[in-house]
């Protein structure tokens, strides 16, 4: 466990040196290892087909593409971040090609934990499209509600159809989020929340816990 902690406590350090560099989030859906379906860092969601498409895409070599069957059928794919941004505006952005859309396709963002994605629901906003379109640029902007700790993003298709999604971007105020720099502090507060299960916190270290690093570090076990 302490061997696990300084490594990422020295990965941290190691990022917000490097806080310039672009943070690649696969929004281009091109990153995929293992046998996942979906693309590295995304994941499906309710009852419909989804998975990575190499045979047709908007650029590079990979899209997300989602089928349904059934008019009674919801789902699509997401990919949820920590909201590090004090801002006040997030925009998707993304591109989707649809065939034999009966009901809608489109692009969503909503906010904090959810257990099932209502599309319906007042935190969500929405951009549909119906029926057979070729590949085309869509755009939804809503404001971040105060005290979110949370924000996912990601594609749907309601009913029967079929739906490829590419080359997301996502601005928080205007910014390409890709290339936001975080602070020291901003990657101590994600790695407090989710990598370290423990009352060990890296923003507010007493003095006990810093000579127990320093002793730790002396003795050569890490």
């Amino acid at each position: 466990m302490k061997n696990l902690f300084l490594i990422i406590f020295s990965s941290l350090i190691t990022i917000s040196c490097h806080s310039q560099n672009p943070k690649d989030y696969n929004f281009g859906f091109e990153s995929k290892t293992g046998k996942n379906e979906l693309p590295d860092g995304w994941f499906s969601w309710g009852n419909n087909v989804v998975k990575t498409e190499s045979a047709l895409f908007h650029s590079g070599k990979k899209s997300v593409f989602i089928q349904s069957e059934w008019a009674n059928n919801t789902g699509g794919m997401a990919y949820i971040f920590i909201n590090n941004y004090k801002e006040k505006e997030i925009k998707l952005e993304g591109y989707i090609k649809t065939e034999k859309v009966e009901n809608i396709a489109g692009l969503f963002i909503t906010f904090g934990d959810q257990q099932e994605i209502q599309l319906n629901a007042k935190n969500v906003k929405t951009e549909t499209i119906q029926g057979t379109r070729d590949w085309k640029k869509y755009i939804i902007t809503i404001a971040i509600p105060k005290d979110t700790d949370k924000i996912m993003i990601g594609g749907f298709l309601k009913g029967k159809g079929k739906a490829w999604f590419d080359d997301f971007k996502v601005y928080i105020d205007g910014k390409n989020m890709e290339e936001i720099s975080l602070t020291s502090q901003d990657l101590y507060q994600s790695a407090d929340e989710y990598f370290l299960d423990s009352q060990f916190r890296t923003d507010s270290l007493s003095t006990q816990q810093i000579n127990n690093l320093y002793q730790l570090g002396k003795s050569g076990d890490i």
